[in-house]
């Protein structure tokens, strides 16, 4: 519903007034209760349900200009029909859809993120970002973290499946380059 702001100010009517009017006749407002026979009922404000079921019952709403006059409400609106989400979701303050699916049988949560990503690379352009929540996002973070094995003498940095193993002759109880989170012995390796 659009107010037509110019003449409303013409027929001497507020946008306060065309508001409040739509309020007290649309919205269900509890004005508060009284008691009858013991029970306590509400004290509502609304039209009856066929008198505001249709954009045509705005015909029968009339709102009292500055003069004293009652003015139809359709003089002053425009009605557009239009769709909107009943909310709006956000992550990470943008906002948001959520994407679920479900795995087939057979196929593991790598191979169904891998799907996604490649159809987010084919339908979507350069103004959106994906990012993954729940299961996927553990997976995605634990699979993308180093990866360490340890032996008597030998260490072995395994970084991501796919990608070279390189060994590293010290014992496991020295510094290993390139990972400075790391120590351990041969007996209780420590990663972090």
């Amino acid at each position: 519903m659009e107010i037509n702001r110019e003449k409303a100010v013409l027929l001497g009517v507020s946008t306060r007034n065309i508001g409040q009017t739509l309020q007290l006749a649309l919205s269900g407002t509890r004005f508060g209760y009284f008691v009858m026979n013991g029970k306590q009922y509400q004290v509502l404000g609304q039209f009856e349900r066929p008198d505001r079921s249709s954009p045509v019952d705005l015909k029968s709403i009339a709102v009292r200009n500055n003069e004293g006059r009652m003015i139809q409400l359709d003089n002053l609106v425009t009605l557009k029909e239009e769709s909107s989400p009943p909310q709006l979701f956000h992550y990470n303050r943008y906002m948001s859809a959520t994407v679920s699916a479900g795995l087939v049988k057979g196929k593991t949560i790598g191979q169904g993120i891998a799907e996604m990503d490649r159809i987010a690379e084919h339908v979507l352009d350069d103004t959106f970002s994906t990012a993954l929540t729940g299961n996927s996002q553990d997976f995605a973070e634990s699979s993308s973290s180093l990866l360490f094995a340890f032996a008597p003498g030998t260490c072995a940095y395994l970084p991501c499946a796919g990608r070279p193993v390189r060994k590293f002759p010290r014992s496991a109880d020295h510094y290993v380059h390139g990972s400075p989170g790391l120590v351990g012995s041969a007996d209780f390796p420590l990663v972090f």
